[in-house]
């Protein structure tokens, strides 16, 4: 071995040797055989402060199997070298030359990066999503653990470019060879949902996505995610459905229905309705499109609604939050409505209404028609007596049972109505 400063060039300046050695930006050490600190250069000085106060002197514990050591300061706080080691003579005696550089901060970036990785991986499992690489440099395939589960490909399995890594069901096969070439030629990004049929026979839904890297124009790298989106796909599909239902409800209701927002002045207080929404029955009835009411005012849509009580009502419930029950005639089309008015949120007043024209109208008919009949059975010269039929236990006819009788039968009869009326016919007739 050759002693440190051995002259072997009488032209080499002790001098320079000493400031190369002083300004590397390495740390270099000497210790002797019981790991004390013989030497230091002020690169190794500074890399083992504050945890070392004076270095000279300090006892290094260098692992035999290992090129890592880590020093702990009194604060708790470590730092982490990497240590290159030489057998050398120093001033006659059998030492140890260690070139140290501190890496604290690469081993704090690799375990934050492992950390980053299981949390990545734990999200992905989480979340159903895993990643996939290829490199066409070198022709590997990369898929995390959650893409190989997710796409049925086994551990052991090995991936190449000429077999490929995913089988895609015929129908969408051709969708997805397009978005890839569009990719790997003009580097367009794909994100579709796509089927999948597992080896177990069940179909899945996935969203894949696809980036690429270029070089000299040249496609050198493929990534993207792959994610099971069946739950996802079923959620959305019973929410259409649901929709679908709602809608035709809402479209083929007997009943007219519309839904609006108030409208407020300058001081705060309701002024008007805007129509937010509207159904097919609702056109129907009133005549008015639904490109017409969508926007449009309600004193656009039913002039002279500001007079009447419909107005009041309606800010009513959107100040109240209360339901009402009107009946409402309306003076354009001559019609009456049954109006069921209710709070659909804030400032949002919903009605469902009927045209109950037709009812009204035969409801006062038969009332006109009761009160004609009042008249002549009450002012007729004929005596007239109003009958119920009795029935036996074999529902066959057994007698009659007085419910009304005018005046004419007391002057007929000599008896007042009073004195049947309630009564069977054989209690008050049999002599006759």
């Amino acid at each position: 071995m050759k002693q440190l400063g051995e002259k072997t060039n009488p032209q080499l300046d002790q001098t320079l040797l000493n400031t190369i050695i002083q300004e590397a930006k390495d740390g270099i050490l000497i210790v002797n055989n019981h790991g004390v600190v013989q030497f230091a250069n002020q690169a190794a000085s500074r890399m083992f402060q504050p945890e070392v106060d004076e270095l000279i002197g300090y006892s290094l514990k260098i692992p035999k199997k290992s090129n890592i050591i880590t020093i702990c300061g009194s604060d708790d706080c470590s730092k982490v070298f990497e240590l290159s080691k030489s057998e050398i003579d120093y001033q006659d005696h059998p030492a140890t030359l260690i070139l140290a550089r501190d890496i604290t901060d690469k081993v704090a970036l690799e375990e934050s990066l492992q950390e980053h990785k299981r949390l990545l991986e734990a999200t992905g499992e989480t979340a159903k999503v895993g990643g996939w690489q290829i490199n066409y440099k070198t022709g590997s395939i990369w898929l995390s653990e959650v893409a190989s589960r997710i796409l049925d490909i086994p551990k052991d399995h090995p991936l190449n470019l000429e077999n490929g890594f995913v089988k895609y069901p015929d129908e969408v096969r051709p969708a997805i060879e397009d978005a890839v070439n569009l990719l790997l030629k003009q580097g367009k990004p794909y994100d579709m949902d796509v089927p999948f049929d597992k080896t177990t026979g069940e179909r899945i839904w996935l969203h894949i996505t696809g980036r690429a890297e270029f070089e000299d124009g040249t496609c050198i790298r493929t990534w993207g995610t792959v994610q099971d989106v069946t739950e996802k796909k079923k959620a959305e599909s019973q929410f259409i459905e649901s929709e679908t239902r709602s809608q035709q409800f809402f479209d083929y209701s007997l009943s007219g229905f519309a839904l609006t927002e108030a409208v407020r002045d300058d001081s705060g207080e309701i002024d008007d309705f805007i129509i937010i929404d509207i159904n097919r029955v609702f056109e129907e009835l009133l005549n008015i499109t639904w490109g017409k009411a969508i926007g449009a005012l309600a004193s656009e849509i039913i002039p002279g609604v500001k007079k009447t009580i419909l107005q009041d009502v309606f800010i009513e419930v959107a100040e109240t939050k209360k339901a009402k029950q009107i009946e409402y005639c309306s003076d354009t089309t001559d019609r009456i409505f049954l109006l069921s008015i209710y709070s659909a949120g804030q400032d949002q007043v919903a009605v469902f209404f009927d045209d109950i024209t037709k009812q009204k109208r035969v409801n006062e008919a038969i009332r006109q028609n009761e009160r004609r009949y009042r008249q002549l059975f009450e002012h007729a010269i004929t005596g007239f007596i109003l009958f119920q039929v009795v029935l036996d236990e074999e529902n066959q006819p057994k007698d009659l049972l007085a419910l009304e009788a005018n005046d004419a039968v007391k002057f007929h009869t000599g008896m007042e109505p009073s004195q049947f009326i309630g009564k069977l016919f054989s209690e008050n007739f049999s002599e006759t």
